[in-house]
């Protein structure tokens, strides 16, 4: 929920309105990419392959009711006011972090979701074996969002 909370807190600086579906497949980039980087996992929770692509059940939950207008409001644990990762203390996301939302922050959910969705990707693969799960190792292998959304890296 940090994570997500730090997407919001990015796109309500800059303006940007950030719906459910544009908050998953960023996510799901911040996830691949920080695999990539890093060699490590983002998150505990694996992305679910969900219809119109990769998901977390638990940002799902948290942001549903907002459905598709932008979201307001950042998570919070019980008792807990809302926190955000602070990526000046977290160099690797940090340098993730403003890749991602450099390539994304003026790009719909959808034009997202089509990219995360095409043939090949780690969500692909998951979809055309009926999995429920995507593989992490697929996800740190996925490529073929990076050149339309000029994240590839030498």
């Amino acid at each position: 929920m940090d994570v997500a909370n730090t997407v919001l807190v990015q796109a309500n600086y800059f303006s940007v309105p950030v719906n459910l579906l544009k908050l998953q497949r960023t996510m799901y980039l911040l996830a691949s990419e920080f695999s990539k980087e890093t060699g490590g996992e983002l998150f505990a929770e694996q992305f679910e392959t969900w219809k119109y692509g990769p998901a977390l059940l638990s940002v799902d939950t948290k942001w549903s009711w907002f459905k598709d207008q932008p979201i307001t409001k950042l998570a919070h644990h019980a008792g807990e006011e809302p926190k955000a990762v602070i990526l000046s203390k977290h160099h690797g996301l940090a340098t993730v972090f403003a890749r991602v939302w450099a390539a994304t922050w003026d790009r719909s959910g959808m034009e997202l979701s089509r990219l995360l969705c095409a043939q090949d990707s780690a969500w692909d693969k998951a979809f055309q074996a009926d999995r429920r799960l995507i593989d992490p190792k697929d996800m740190a292998m996925d490529r073929t969002y990076c050149v339309p959304l000029g994240l590839c890296r030498t």
